[in-house]
């Protein structure tokens, strides 16, 4: 498949290719899926991790204000 970023390789899209998922909603352009699965990754881990602590929602709230900031970070730099 032809590379979908404009710096080259993405490892995520050849792993959605891979297992028959399509990276992109239309070709090469519209809707990243590979950002989407992603979050919703990281967000999941973020609450496995939560549940496991003694103190599970100031631990959540801190794990999601830091992505929150870290979201806001890159969308300003990119």
């Amino acid at each position: 498949m032809k590379n979908t970023w404009k710096s080259g390789y993405t490892l995520g899209d050849e792993v959605l290719t891979s297992i028959g998922l399509k990276p992109w909603s239309n070709g090469l352009h519209g809707t990243h899926y590979t950002v989407i699965y992603s979050v919703v990754m990281i967000l999941l881990a973020f609450g496995i991790y939560a549940a496991t602590t003694k103190k599970k929602l100031i631990t959540l709230l801190y794990l999601l204000c830091g992505f929150l900031i870290m979201f806001l970070v890159a969308n300003i730099m990119f």
